[in-house]
């Protein structure tokens, strides 16, 4: 395990999203490509046109998609930390918490997770949870607790033994399991 003193996760909480980080990797090289595209484009040769025209569009249009990505990235972990209190929080991690491979930490008060997209819950703002087996060709590749919030978010985490009687036993008013019952009291319950 990493170094999990409260100092690095909240390091860690603050570092850009790994998917972030990926869709702007991926925009440079898709500009690098359409830029590469204009300069082939322009040449006498008639085949080089259609290629530099080829990697122009798809470039740009790759490119164009990647940086939308990169924004909306970046704008859902800015949403999803705005409101936290880095202070408390690393008071609440020194109390100790329960540390689930450096991805998801669970304290007293809150659930933090820094691995695809990073926040810190209120377990008092969490009303639905229940797990998801993501399927790849009808084999399951990871399983994830998906977390719904008070406000209409919803959050997913890798999933983890106990960690659902972890939450029930912080605030015992939470939804578990997918049932068409649970989706309908937690859209009764949501302030949107």
């Amino acid at each position: 395990m990493e170094n999990t003193s409260p100092e690095m996760i909240i390091k860690k909480l603050k570092k850009k999203p790994r998917l972030a980080v990926l869709s702007l990797i991926c925009f440079i090289i898709f500009f690098i490509m359409g830029v590469v595209g204009i300069f082939l484009f322009f040449k006498e040769d008639t085949f080089m046109k259609i290629v530099g025209g080829l990697l122009m569009f798809v470039g740009f249009f790759f490119g164009l998609i990647f940086l939308i990505l990169y924004i909306v990235h970046m704008s859902k972990a800015k949403a999803n930390l705005s409101n936290i209190d880095f202070e408390s929080l690393k008071r609440e991690l020194a109390n100790g918490f329960s540390n689930y491979e450096d991805k998801v930490y669970l304290t007293d008060n809150y659930i933090i997770s820094n691995y695809i997209s990073a926040f810190a819950v209120d377990y008092k703002k969490i009303v639905w949870v229940y797990k998801l087996d993501n399927m790849y060709n009808y084999f399951p590749i990871a399983l994830d607790l998906v977390i719904n919030l008070l406000d209409g978010r919803n959050v997913s985490v890798p999933y983890y033994g106990k960690m659902i009687d972890e939450i029930c036993a912080h605030n015992p008013d939470v939804l578990v399991g997918y049932t068409n019952e649970n989706k309908k009291l937690y859209n009764e319950r949501v302030i949107r």
